[in-house]
């Protein structure tokens, strides 16, 4: 099963190291250019999140129809690589 590192690193000090340097040099890990607590903040961006960036990129690039559409602004944007 796997943990979120937050819990790992509560649970077992050795298994979230361990854990952590898997992830973090992971071919889907992205990686940001800000720390977080003197680590440097990365993300795994499963399948999951990859199909549901897409599906909601082609949503995006549709053109709106009615004044009802255009009235929704997305709240952020998504990152880009």
């Amino acid at each position: 099963m796997a943990y979120p590192l937050k819990k790992l690193f509560h649970m077992d000090r050795a298994k979230y190291e361990e854990e952590y340097l898997k992830r973090f040099n992971s071919p889907d890990a992205v990686h940001f250019d800000f720390k977080i607590s003197g680590e440097q903040a990365f993300m795994c961006q499963t399948p999951e999140y990859d199909n549901l960036y897409r599906a909601h990129g082609q949503a995006r690039q549709k053109p709106a129809q009615g004044p009802s559409a255009r009235s929704h602004q997305p709240v952020c944007e998504p990152l880009s690589y």
